[in-house]
């Protein structure tokens, strides 16, 4: 198991780097409630939390859950697309995400929108499995649009949508 997180880390660095900055914020989200989430969450504000807030997870569950999907498919994609690539995809997301909250004043966090902008992505370079993978996820959030939870599944739509439209640019600039 050591050994696996060894070569996960030296392999995808940045990966590594993202893995334990959403831990970090996720820890302090336990120890300085007030001030995650005056300064750490994306809201209409802006603050640190307007670019930083893609690390930031309200708990646990949040942040292995994303954690969940994050690492497998961080890791297809480098191989699919490149680790330049893939890194480009996070640092868009966190661009995006803040001026959306910035626009919207809606409350963001998590890496959600990092997981589904490269769902989108390996829905074109991909296989089939993962086409299919990627369409159940979509079709789940596209259902609960209007639902009452806390959770932000226009944007996870949006990002799909994103990771989709920037594989296709991709392949276009690719073939010229």
């Amino acid at each position: 198991m050591a050994n696996m997180i060894i070569n996960i880390s030296t392999a995808h660095p940045v990966l590594a780097i993202t893995v334990v900055l959403g831990f970090i914020a996720t820890c302090l989200t336990y120890i300085a409630t007030d001030f995650v989430s005056d300064y750490m969450v994306i809201s209409g504000d802006l603050t640190a939390g307007t670019f930083l807030g893609t690390f930031t997870h309200m708990n646990w569950g949040h942040y292995l859950g994303n954690m969940l999907f994050l690492i497998p498919i961080w890791i297809y994609a480098d191989n699919k697309v490149g680790k330049l690539f893939v890194v480009s995809i996070v640092l868009a997301n966190m661009i995006i995400t803040g001026i959306y909250g910035l626009i919207s004043g809606t409350r963001l966090c998590g890496l959600s929108g990092v997981v589904y902008m490269l769902l989108g992505l390996m829905c074109i370079y991909g296989n089939w499995l993962m086409f299919i993978f990627a369409g159940i996820l979509f079709a789940a959030e596209f259902t609960l649009l209007n639902s009452e939870d806390e959770t932000s599944h226009a944007s996870h739509v949006v990002f799909f949508v994103v990771g989709i439209v920037i594989a296709l640019v991709k392949i276009w600039f690719s073939a010229r």
